[in-house]
């Protein structure tokens, strides 16, 4: 995102298209409307404020770049919701430019995983210029890229397996094409993922500016979530798109109160789209005026049987300096994912429950707003939206090293500062190891996929020995010596193991191979050739061989074709992002909880233990 600061207020000119003219709002309320912008042959679009053919200046005429800063919707609320604790990961089309490597590294020191980004020369990173006033408001002028080939079959071809694993899934209307953003709806739906869907644009558009698709596929979008968060405007024209079934989103042609829907209570406007659209929670956002939230909530109470609506409206915050609204909505957006995760992955079921995620959703819109960027500034933000809700503090990360110490106001001495800077590099690493740990750990406790996984990889290694098959464990790298590991590890609980180099299995190693074995392939990113040869050679053997795959990458050949899949994901970036390090920490998290879930099926002791390891201070400690 490039940033320039104009010296005036931005003007506003309308829009108007075919097929979906946007009526103009109450005199006493402007709004803001989207324009059209031809640039040199290339279509642009932003949202700008005055009479056509206003024209505006730079404020300082020899400085027309403010700053480049890492953002984008999608982006902007999954690091807000990784602020506030809830393990994130971002899927994406992005280039080997300059650009995609600015992104990638964000969000490596933001903690958003970026393992499900496909990358590459094939691909361009999408960019925007986005015109600052003196108050903080903005016009967005948009490339979205790669990012608009994003369509169904795109989505399905690289992303499926990411959302069938989520325990949430969340887009936008803003970028993706709609194709692509009901394809993953609709994985999410199969899976019984939460799906999540921010109308960052109205209707009017997505089908006609943004060219995102059509009417018809704005209204299957959202039709087809869960949870929908669009803006106070956007509203009468999503009542328009319901009413004519989507042939039209003009609500003056679809006989919709427009200022009656602008003026009403927000938790009125929720409940009335959740009405509308079904979904099983609505959170409606107008900037300074705060929220309104409705959730669908079965209530055995009700003389009819049928279903309640809880609703509560949530104010905005007073005393906010704003610098830049660019990101608010997301991070709003940011904070209900946060709040859900909070609770389980469940939706709220009460007023108060409902009012405390939209408090959280609206301390971390008020705290965007008071930085430039949409993303989090992690040495302020934390600190900020615990002061706006304090419920939230025992939610957020802490601050690394190097941020705790640049929001410290003392200078430290000389001294301090030598011995900081050889040691900060390991602290954060420490607690980047302890962040990628933690966010594992919470992964599989709020999904149930993966915790089934993990026991049918317990039950099948369990039952190896009793039918005279083996536990053949394989790797190469540094995820080889997780492999030796994990079979010294299994043998000392009583199940026989034996580690077999990746490279050994096409050179003869094969031929070892008996029936019902059961073999363990490590790779972080699943790809690993051999590995993946090794899979299709098993199969030609053909002797009943079962295979479990240890993986970052679920999207990956050994994510799609082993028999079991635990996956070993990374939230942290590794060591100057290449060298192979919480990546092996997520492996041998997983190869203890193998281990630990096979004693305790087992009820293996320390008695049975000292009978395997009898040597060396344990064994001494367990005579």
């Amino acid at each position: 995102t490039v940033y320039t600061r104009a010296l005036a207020s931005l003007p506003n000119i309308a829009h108007n298209h075919a097929g979906a003219h946007a009526a103009e709002p109450p005199q006493e309320r402007p709004r803001r409307r989207r324009v059209r912008v031809e640039c040199g042959g290339r279509l642009l679009q932003g949202s700008l404020d005055a009479s056509s053919g206003t024209k505006v200046y730079f404020a300082d005429p020899r400085k027309v770049t403010e700053g480049t800063v890492v953002g984008g919707v999608t982006l902007n609320h999954l690091a807000w919701a990784r602020m506030m604790g809830a393990p994130t990961a971002l899927l994406a089309l992005q280039g080997d430019d300059d650009y995609g490597e600015m992104i990638r590294g964000k969000m490596a020191e933001l903690g958003v995983s970026t393992e499900f980004i496909k990358h590459g020369d094939e691909y361009a990173t999408s960019a925007c210029h986005i015109l600052l006033d003196a108050q903080g408001e903005r016009a967005i002028v948009m490339a979205p890229a790669s990012t608009g080939d994003i369509d169904a079959e795109a989505l399905s071809a690289h992303f499926a397996r990411a959302v069938q694993r989520a325990q949430v899934a969340t887009t936008e209307i803003s970028q993706v094409p709609l194709g692509g953003v009901i394809r993953l709806l609709d994985i999410a739906r199969g899976a019984k993922t939460l799906s999540m869907l921010d109308v960052d644009v109205p209707p009017s558009v997505a089908a006609g500016d943004a060219r995102l698709g059509s009417l018809e596929e704005v209204l299957a979008c959202v039709r087809g979530c869960d949870v929908l968060k669009p803006t106070l405007d956007a509203a009468p024209e999503l009542l328009a798109l319901a009413a004519t079934d989507g042939k039209s989103c003009d609500p003056v042609e679809a006989e919709i109160d427009i200022e009656g829907i602008l003026t009403q209570d927000l938790e009125n406007v929720a409940a009335t789209l959740l009405r509308t659209f079904a979904p099983r929670m609505v959170a409606v956002t107008d900037g300074k005026r705060g929220c309104g939230l409705a959730v669908e909530r079965i209530d055995d109470g009700c003389s009819e049987g049928g279903n309640a609506v809880v609703t509560a409206s949530v104010g905005g915050h007073s005393g906010v300096n704003q610098i830049d609204s660019t990101g608010a909505g997301d991070a709003f957006f940011g904070g209900l994912i946060a709040g859900i995760y909070r609770l389980g992955g469940r939706l709220p079921a009460t007023v108060s429950e409902l009012e405390e995620l939209g408090q959280a959703s609206a301390a971390a819109g008020a705290a965007c707003v008071e930085v430039l960027g949409a993303l989090p500034d992690m040495a302020h933000s934390p600190r900020r939206v615990a002061e706006l809700a304090p419920h939230v503090a025992d939610w957020l990360l802490p601050p690394r090293p190097a941020e705790a110490a640049s929001s410290s106001s003392s200078s430290p001495s000389p001294t301090t500062a030598g011995a900081g800077s050889s040691t900060l590099p390991s602290l954060s690493s420490l607690e980047s190891d302890a962040h990628s740990a933690t966010s594992l750990a919470a992964e599989y406790k709020s999904h149930a996929g993966l915790q089934a996984e993990l026991d049918r990889a317990c039950n099948v290694l369990i039952e190896a020995p009793k039918s005279g098959a083996r536990v053949l464990v394989t790797g190469i790298g540094k995820s080889g010596y997780v492999g030796r590991r994990m079979a010294a590890t299994l043998g000392s609980i009583g199940i026989p193991s034996h580690f077999v180099h990746a490279s050994e299995w096409a050179h003869g190693d094969l031929g070892n191979v008996c029936d019902k074995d059961i073999v363990v392939l490590i790779s972080h990113s699943g790809n690993t050739a051999e590995l993946g040869a090794l899979v299709q050679q098993l199969r030609v053997v053909d002797k009943g061989v079962r295979t479990v795959g240890i993986v970052g990458n679920a999207d990956s050949v050994l994510g799609k074709e082993a028999d079991i899949v635990l996956m070993a994901p990374i939230s942290e970036e590794e060591t100057i992002g290449i060298v192979p390090s919480r990546s092996i920490i997520s492996q041998e998290a997983v190869v203890n909880a193998l281990a630990a879930g096979i004693a305790s099926q087992l009820g293996f002791t320390k008695d049975d233990f000292r009978q395997f390891h009898p040597g060396g201070s344990i064994g001494k400690m367990l005579k």
